[in-house]
Order: structure tokens, then C-alpha cells, then sequence
């Protein structure tokens, strides 16, 4: 009778890391990569003429700084319109950087880096198609 119960157990353990593990690292077949995409002409507000948040890259010319994606978070970043930045996925599964209006989804690979330019100021409404508790800001000045 002993051995049953433990076969149960383990069973109800195997059950739910295995739930646990599909949950955290689901993967959306509808995302689209697109490495180097150039942002439409739609923004949801005006930059803030005020210095930029605590936490923030601000992209220098020729430079446009870098978004970092780690522990299921995004950095801040302010960048300049034009200018290219750097997407740096620090978690070991993939994640997309993307706008509901669909003016950008860049999908990036876990531990990869991917690249984006706006070319319009505005402060643009990010979110992870993957996971959806992710969201974040892109200031474009």
C-alpha cells in the first residue's frame, strides 16, 4: 500500500513541474521576427520635455542605446528617432518587444540580440506577445 501512495506522489510532482515548465516557456507561432524593422508613423503620445526616468539609456547620435530584457522585465529606454538600438534578451527563453497597434514585433531568441529603429518621436506601449505580464516604454525623442 506503501508503494502506491509514493507512486501517486510522484506522479502529482512530475505533473506539476512539467505544467509549471510549459507555462513559463510557451512559445506564441503567431510572433514575427523582424531583426532591423524601421517603426510606422503611429505613436501613442508626445516625449516628456523632461529629463528622462531613473534607469534609462539614452541614445547618444549614431548610437540608440539599448533595451534590455531580463527576470521577465523590461529596462526603460530613451532613444533618439532614427537611431538604432540594441534588444538584449538576458532570460534563456524567447520574448517579443511589441505595440498592440502593431507598429513594431521584434521577437528575440533567449540569450539573443536583436536590433529596431523609429524613425517617429513618441512614447510607444510595449509588451511581451509571449508573456503577457510584460510590459514597458520606448520614449523616441
Amino acid at each position: 500500500m506503501k508503494h502506491r501512495a509514493g507512486h501517486r506522489a510522484g506522479f502529482v510532482s512530475v505533473t506539476l513541474v512539467a505544467f509549471l515548465a510549459l507555462a513559463a516557456c510557451s512559445s506564441d507561432a503567431k510572433s514575427s521576427s523582424t531583426p532591423a524593422a524601421t517603426a510606422a508613423p503611429a505613436a501613442t503620445a508626445a516625449p516628456a520635455a523632461t529629463a528622462a526616468p531613473a534607469g534609462t539609456v539614452l541614445g547618444e547620435a549614431g548610437a540608440g542605446g539599448e533595451l534590455t530584457i531580463q527576470g521577465l522585465v523590461f529596462s526603460a529606454l530613451t532613444t533618439k528617432a532614427g537611431a538604432q538600438f540594441s534588444i538584449s534578451n538576458k532570460d534563456g527563453f524567447a520574448h517579443t518587444v511589441s505595440t498592440k497597434d502593431g507598429t513594431f514585433d521584434v521577437r528575440v531568441a533567449g540569450g539573443a540580440t536583436e536590433t529596431l529603429t523609429i524613425d517617429k518621436p513618441g512614447t510607444y506601449a510595449i509588451f511581451c506577445k509571449i508573456h503577457s505580464s510584460m510590459s514597458g516604454t520606448i520614449i523616441v525623442e
